[in-house]
């Protein structure tokens, strides 16, 4: 395991962090006041380090979307359609059709470097 993960060690791979993931996941549907989601743990599946301040921050803030969204879930909504989006979404595109392209020497015209009709990068990956 790396050395930056957050404390905690656990591999998020291994039987016993699913079965915690399962058990957070099941903690979103109960009411915000009970939440009992990990941040800390959170930030370790995410590979993000977080220090005190900011997972009590993030703990904090969690626990109040979660009393709004359990808020969200007392409205009465018999009758209301359900939308992905407030408003029709169309297709705005123009067709797909088929267009003259550039030449091979039209696209390498400008390239720094070249070869046997090739563009020539710098490696970017070791």
């Amino acid at each position: 395991m790396d050395a930056d993960v957050v404390a905690g060690g656990g591999d998020p791979g291994r039987a016993d962090d699913r079965g915690k993931a399962e058990n957070a996941e099941s903690e979103i549907g109960a009411s915000a006041a009970g939440s009992k989601i990990d941040v800390a743990y959170v930030a370790q599946l995410a590979r993000v380090e977080l220090t005190a301040e900011e997972t009590a921050l993030f703990q904090s803030q969690l626990g109040k979307v979660l009393e709004h969204a359990s808020r969200l879930r007392e409205l009465d909504l018999e009758g209301v359609e359900a939308a992905a989006h407030a408003f029709p979404v169309y297709d705005v595109l123009r067709p797909d059709e088929p267009r003259p392209g550039l030449t091979q020497e039209e696209a390498l015209r400008n390239a720094p470097r070249t070869a046997h009709g090739l563009f020539i990068v710098p490696k970017v990956v070791e």
